[in-house]
């Protein structure tokens, strides 16, 4: 997916009271930037990620730092 990688970093919360949660998120977030990019758009910066992810429900993005 033209080495962008995901990472989550939650608050105060227990990694495995979250986990399937943000496995879910995840692919769902996956899924939205890889169709993206497949009908033809670039992911260049944090603002491309958001535009790709914002018809996810229950879905809030924040802090983006591309590699």
């Amino acid at each position: 997916m033209n080495g962008i990688k995901l990472k989550f970093v939650i608050g105060n919360s227990r990694i495995g009271e979250v986990k399937t949660t943000i496995d879910s998120h995840h692919a769902a977030i996956f899924h939205s930037i890889k169709r993206y990019i497949q009908i033809g758009y670039d992911i260049r910066d944090g603002e491309d990620i958001v535009e790709a992810a914002k018809h996810l429900s229950g879905t809030s993005l924040a802090h983006l730092k591309p590699n």
